[in-house]
């Protein structure tokens, strides 16, 4: 028995196949482009290759995220938030509170024993505290989202970035960076306000 999981999201989608024991056998991420059904299939391909399977295979088809429903029509649908709680129960069933930072949103998530959705709040409005913040100041500072991980560890000085809309503080960055404060404390002054926006989502 042969089981996929497509996770379709608005920057990447992900795929994974596991097996009859739930060994993970075959997995892709992809960029989910401007179609979810042809970044779903390609996914999906690349994760049957790595798992040495044809489609005919699988057992079952499980898709979730924001473009689950269109998918393909003989899969299964279920909604991210209860697969993150599923998801997190499984491997750390002490889990009480799940932090999901997203490309469009983030989201925390309250679980109970079973790992059961008890209450979850979202913030869906606006790019703050999003990967989408954080790719538009790796943007603005010429770096790709993986330079900006490594440069913010090194930083030195507690930088605060007081803006939390992303076009403001993508102006008070050019200004930094126009005063010569240092990258590595101007993303560290970054990462503190996407973290201060999602603790405050956390404590609700």
């Amino acid at each position: 028995m042969y089981i996929a999981g497509i996770d379709s999201g608005s920057t990447s989608t992900d795929a994974i196949i596991i097996d009859e024991n739930a060994n993970i056998i075959g997995r892709s991420i992809v960029a989910t482009g401007i179609g979810a059904t042809q970044s779903a299939d390609k996914a999906l391909q690349i994760a049957l290759e790595d798992a040495h399977l044809s489609k005919d295979q699988l057992t079952n088809v499980v898709t979730t995220g924001y473009g689950r429903e269109n998918i393909g029509k003989n899969t299964d649908s279920v909604t991210e938030i209860t697969c993150h709680a599923k998801g997190a129960h499984y491997l750390h069933p002490e889990t009480k509170t799940i932090i999901d930072i997203g490309g469009q949103d983030s989201k925390v998530i309250r679980i109970d024993e079973q790992g059961n959705v008890e209450n979850f709040v979202m913030n869906d409005k606006c790019a703050a505290g999003t990967g989408r913040f954080l790719d538009a100041q790796a943007r603005a500072l010429n770096m790709s989202l993986e330079e900006l991980s490594k440069t913010g560890l090194n930083w030195k000085n507690d930088i605060t970035i007081s803006s939390m809309c992303t076009m403001f503080a993508e102006s008070e960055v050019i200004s930094l960076v126009a005063d010569n404060v240092a990258i590595s404390d101007i993303i560290h002054g970054l990462n503190k306000s996407v973290a201060s926006k999602t603790a405050s989502f956390a404590y609700v």
